[in-house]
């Protein structure tokens, strides 16, 4: 039936039927009625049976709240309770002993474990550690404490002392030790030649022996040349090995050549061959065709291995992160150093208790350095990827296992490029990027610091730049940038000078100080760039880890007539441009660079715009998607300017199909 009500016709079966299938509200009784099993009045704070009784009112649920809802709010609130607490829990674990009990004495002294996780999460706890810790010393790191301390300012000068920058004074003075196939010229080394014949990468001098002792047929199913996997495996141990040393080298090597097959040594010999095979390929598309049956041995072996809990498996998943990561893997790659932590914590080599260093000639000692080279090499792996990211680090806790360093001679086995550009390797150079490592995991633990614009943030800086005086303190003469520009030792001056340059870049505009570390850093690492490009030329060198990010930031921050900063971002695009070559990861960061240049309007140098229009065959020639660049264009806009410009990214991943300037 339809009734006409005010103007309006009703049908009131329909209403009828509506009403019915709406839940009624009941109001809530309090608890003492409930337990009473008393009709209550549901008025609030008391009602009126409680005021008879003269008891105060407990309710479950707030007004307009059912039972249920009020219960599945409060199982919501709980769960996120659990969570927070699952995360302090899992900080508690990574975090350093000293500051793991700094925690617990705030949770006892009553502090909310929300407000201490928040605390955690943005650095600032950390931060009030280090600054409490100066004032108990009566420690006072300042502009005019730098300045007078006659030994600060030697360190100062010695760091950023200048390094040689000519193209003709440094390429002349080892030009004619390098390998034929290096040299633009078209004369020919007759002992090369030789070789070349043998093998198609055979353009450097003979390995040693135990190199070609190993039977690769017990740890590959790829099928090529022994020669060439001995060359291979000689490429890795001298460019990759000396950076990060994963494994202890003499002990795998003796495994492969006597040892019984097992699938964690089989993923380990395929990834340093995966590494390899990346590095090189594009200076040999042999090593470009083996690269892909190395990767897939190596993901099959370690998925054979899994469960298992030996040290080589944490060697064996740090060095599968590398190629994996520079196919563009990313995702997977950190996927790997989380599990690779995680079989690490299980042998204890990131516990609390520190072990210690058995005598040199004890039985055990050999063991000792397997445990701690597999430890630290993974915790130099996890500072260096952190580097690219804006969030805290991967690892951040130290091996408890003390650095065992490399031998003072050169290791015996590895004769390229050593023997062709008589170049020893640098001793000990795993101590140094070890050092270094645990000042960009304290780097990227204080990151939020760094860019606020308070005087505790300049106060963090001066104390990180102290500690990157005290760093290159320790460094030998004869490794200085000045007197050694091998790629391992740029690598490390130039990430000491992108930290420099991130901690004092907010206070370059109301700082003089400030402004002329941030000026100086970017002198040095332009000019340890420009070196890099002309002393390897088109040698594939290792991946500067932050340099996208910082290549970035200056473009953000890039002021018209500013030829220093264009000069910088040039160089910067020129290296990636060439890195791109063999690795999406800087394909990916090099076009978010350029396309957000374009939509800032940035004057481009002539350079640029040829090195964009290349990038639509680069990016063809190594099948990278438009989507693949999403996360890492949207990870960079956020970290400079924050989520407000994810909408930006959006508009700018439509370009990228149709390159334009």
């Amino acid at each position: 039936m339809v009734y006409e009500l005010r103007g309006q016709w009703v049908d009131v079966l329909r209403t009828t039927i509506a009403r019915r299938k709406r839940a009624n509200s009941t109001a809530v009784a309090c608890n003492a009625c409930r337990r009473r099993k008393h009709k209550c009045s549901h008025d609030r704070p008391t009602c009126t049976a409680c005021q008879d009784l003269g008891k105060v009112c407990i309710y479950d649920a707030e007004p307009g709240y059912s039972r249920h809802q009020a219960l599945k709010q409060k199982q919501k609130s709980q769960q996120d309770q659990l969570a927070e607490l699952h995360d302090l829990i899992g900080r508690l674990r990574r975090v350093e002993e000293d500051e793991g009990a700094s925690i617990l004495r705030s949770l006892r002294s009553g502090a909310r474990p929300q407000d201490l996780l928040a605390l955690l999460q943005s650095g600032s706890f950390r931060a009030q550690r280090h600054l409490n810790t100066l004032e108990a010393n009566f420690v006072r790191f300042n502009l005019a404490g730098i300045l007078s301390d006659p030994e600060l300012k030697h360190q100062l000068r010695r760091l950023f002392e200048m390094t040689v920058s000519s193209k003709e004074q440094v390429v002349s003075s080892d030009r004619s030790t390098l390998p034929p196939s290096w040299q633009k010229t078209e004369q020919s080394d007759p002992t090369a030649a030789g070789d070349v014949a043998t093998s198609s990468m055979r353009s450097f001098a003979s390995v040693d022996l135990p190199l070609s002792m190993i039977p690769f047929e017990r740890w590959t199913s790829v099928v090529a040349d022994k020669t060439q996997i001995v060359d291979i495996l000689s490429i890795y141990f001298s460019w990759w090995h000396p950076t990060y040393r994963l494994f202890d080298e003499e002990r795998f090597i003796d495994h492969l050549i006597n040892g019984v097959p097992d699938p964690s040594a089989s993923c380990l010999f395929n990834a340093c061959c995966s590494i390899a095979c990346a590095q090189y390929r594009n200076m040999d598309p042999t090593c470009g065709s083996l690269l892909p049956y190395f990767h897939q041995q190596a993901k099959a072996s370690w998925s054979a291995s899994l469960g298992q809990t030996h040290v080589r498996l944490v060697s064996a998943a740090s060095a599968l992160c590398i190629p994996t990561y520079l196919l563009g893997e990313e995702d997977l790659a950190l996927d790997l150093i989380v599990q690779s932590y995680q079989i690490a914590t299980r042998l204890g080599l990131f516990s609390i208790i520190p072990c210690e260093v058995p005598p040199a000639g004890d039985i055990t000692y050999s063991a000792y350095r397997e445990l701690s080279v597999a430890a630290w090499g993974l915790f130099n792996l996890s500072a260096s990827t952190s580097l690219h990211h804006s969030g805290p680090p991967i690892i951040a806790r130290h091996p408890s296992y003390h650095l065992v360093g490399g031998t003072d001679t050169p290791r015996h086995w590895v004769s390229w490029p050593r023997a062709a550009t008589k170049e020893s390797f640098l001793a000990n150079g795993d101590v140094s990027y070890s050092a270094l490592s645990q000042l960009i995991v304290e780097f990227c633990n204080l990151r939020s610091q760094f860019r606020s614009t308070d005087k505790r943030g300049f106060q963090m800086s001066l104390i990180m730049l102290q500690h990157l005086l005290e760093w290159s303190s320790t460094q030998p003469d004869s490794q200085l940038p000045v007197n050694n520009y091998t790629p391992h030792n740029t690598h490390l001056y130039i990430i000491v000078h992108s930290i420099i340059m991130e901690c004092f870049r907010p206070y370059k505009a109301s700082n003089r100080f400030a402004a002329q570390l941030f000026q100086a850093s970017m002198t040095q690492v332009r000019t340890l760039l420009q070196q890099m490009v002309d002393k390897w030329d088109d040698v594939p060198l290792p991946s500067l880890s932050g340099l996208p990010r910082l290549a970035y930031e200056e473009m953000l921050c890039l002021q018209q007539g500013d030829k220093q900063a264009v000069h910088f971002m040039t160089l910067a695009c020129e290296y990636l441009y060439r890195y791109a070559d063999w690795s999406p990861f800087a394909l990916r960061m090099l076009e978010a660079i350029l396309l957000t240049a374009v939509h800032r309007n940035v004057q481009l140098r002539a350079r640029l715009p040829a090195i964009m229009v290349g990038l639509r065959a680069k990016k063809a020639a190594l099948e990278v998607a438009a989507d693949d660049i999403k996360t890492t264009l949207s990870i960079a806009l956020e970290y400079q300017q924050g989520e407000q410009l994810t909408a930006t990214a959006t508009s700018l991943l439509q370009q990228v199909e149709n390159l334009t300037i």
